[in-house]
Parts: structure tokens; sequence; C-alpha cells
């Protein structure tokens, strides 16, 4: 894969990453001060990015390259009981950082798609793996489900829930380099089941009983 430019400039009181990935163009505001400090956490953000690029290992909701955690008000002990609860708060502050295209061109379609389960229960996680499995091509089942574990691993953080049942759902799927950006052929069967036993080996909790 070619090198990635990241370019680290001044905006307003702060220092921002900017680069371009895919067509997309990306950046990173984490409270880098305009200072020896700041520049230096945001060159080493920069380095993480570019190495995760080229190992093809890229977050693309930025979560993992920030070190400046939203805060977030919350209860004390308060804990979300549906999948949306989770999915929607964490979508509230993604808003605040992603430009308006790309929320409504990546971002806007998956939260459409999953309030048809808005009163899904956390517990009940493994049907909907089931239904995007059903509804959903490879390469789009493998953006849900990217999305839906970011929303869970910021939920653990901030308190709204104790465990991410869609963690490494993403990496189990696939695709071959002639399918990816491309929603075609629904999962085969075989491939289902592969998720499914992936899922129930991480979180036997969840399995059904024999």
């Amino acid at each position: 894969m070619s090198h990635v430019a990241i370019c680290i400039e001044e905006a307003g009181k702060y220092l921002r990453l900017r680069w371009l990935y895919k067509g997309e163009r990306y950046s990173l505001s984490d409270r880098f001060t305009i200072n020896r400090k700041g520049r230096k956490r945001a060159q080493v953000a920069s380095i993480q990015i570019e190495n995760d690029i080229l190992a093809n290992n890229f977050d693309e909701t930025l979560e993992r390259y920030r070190t400046v955690r939203s805060k977030v008000k919350h209860k004390k002990n308060q804990k979300a009981s549906k999948i949306y609860d989770v999915w929607s708060a964490h979508l509230e502050q993604r808003k605040k950082r992603v430009k308006a295209s790309t929320f409504h061109k990546q971002i806007k379609p998956i939260d459409n798609y999953l309030l048809c389960f808005k009163s899904m229960a956390i517990t009940n996680a493994p049907i909907l793996i089931n239904q995007i499995n059903r509804d959903k091509p490879p390469y789009t089942a493998k953006r849900i489900f990217t999305q839906l574990s970011a929303a869970f691993e910021w939920g653990i953080k901030v308190g709204l829930c104790d465990e991410n049942p869609f963690n490494g759902l993403a990496a189990s799927i696939k695709l071959s380099k002639s399918k990816k950006g491309k929603d075609i052929d629904p999962f085969t069967i075989d491939e289902r089941n592969r998720i499914t036993r992936h899922f129930y080996a991480k979180k036997p909790d969840y399995a059904p009983l024999r």
C-alpha cells in the first residue's frame, strides 16, 4: 500500500491531523496543544495511524488514536439495557467529530438500519448478529460490526456497558480483493455458521442450551 501523508496543522487553539485514505478525508482533533508536548503527541498519533494503514488495520472510527476521552455524564452505576442505547449515545459523541458528509454517507445508513432493532436488549445480541448476516452482504455486515464494536468499546470506557458482544466479528469476515467495497453476494451458509461459531466461542454464555 502506498504511503499516506498526514498533515499536522493548527486549528484554533489546538493542532489537528488531516489525511486522505481510500478517497475519504479524515481529521483527528485530540486537544493537541500548540507547544512542544502537544506536537509530540500529534506526531505519535500520526505514526500510529500510518502504521495501521500500512498494516491494513486502520480504525475508521478513530477511537484507537484518541487519548483524551469525551466527558459523558451518566448516573452512577447506570447501565444501558438495549443495544441501540449504547449505539445512539456513541453516535451523539461521534457527530461532533466527524464531517457531516462522512456521517451521512457512512454512518447514517447504519443508524437507520439499527433503528429497526431499537428495543432489542444487549442480551439478545446473537439475534441481531444473525439478522445482520441474513440481511446484508459481507462487506456491509463487516462495516456494521466494526461500528457496533467501536460503540460498545466506547460504552465500556464510559460505564454504559460491561462487555462488547460484537468484538472480533468484523475481523472474522474475510473479503476477497475483488469484493472489497462492493455490496454483492450474500453470506453463504458456511460463512454465517463460521461467524456464529466465532461469536459463541468468545461469548459462551450466549450460546443456546443443548
